[in-house]
């Protein structure tokens, strides 16, 4: 994993080379949609993480009645559970870190789907944002 703050120092440093004029600001959408990709992938993967950690937990606690539904799930193959249904286990569904991470995704899949978006990418607010659900993430009982 890169981590959020190398790509926060190499996004700053890129931006320091743009100009100005019509070049520079297609240059800077090409680059902070490759950012924003690179920022959710991060995000994307303590995501796995967690689940995978929580679903291992899960699977041993208790008694079964308490761990047959989890059994259900394959924390080897997290990944293959729908993005927001990994979400879900980790915070309440349709509740503010919910709708964000959602809204977030949204944008993630548009760029990864048609190359680009006309959204305005704050790319270090947006990496900020997902530093703070992570961290959220990681209290998830």
């Amino acid at each position: 994993m890169i981590g959020f703050e190398r790509l926060i120092a190499a996004f700053r440093r890129t931006e320091a080379v743009f100009g100005r004029g019509r070049p520079a600001a297609d240059h800077r959408r090409i680059n902070d949609c490759a950012y924003f990709v690179l920022l959710f992938a991060q995000f994307e993967d303590e995501l796995n993480r967690l689940c995978e950690s929580l679903v291992r937990s899960r699977q041993t606690a208790g008694g079964w009645d308490e761990r047959r539904a989890w059994h259900i799930i394959d924390a080897g193959r997290i990944q293959s559970l729908p993005f927001l249904n990994r979400v879900a286990l980790l915070t309440e569904k349709g509740g503010d870190a919910f709708n964000r991470v959602r809204d977030l995704y949204a944008i993630r899949n548009e760029i990864m789907h048609t190359g680009t978006t006309d959204r305005q990418l704050e790319i270090e607010r947006f990496a900020g944002e997902l530093i703070d659900i992570a961290r959220a993430l990681q209290e998830a009982p």
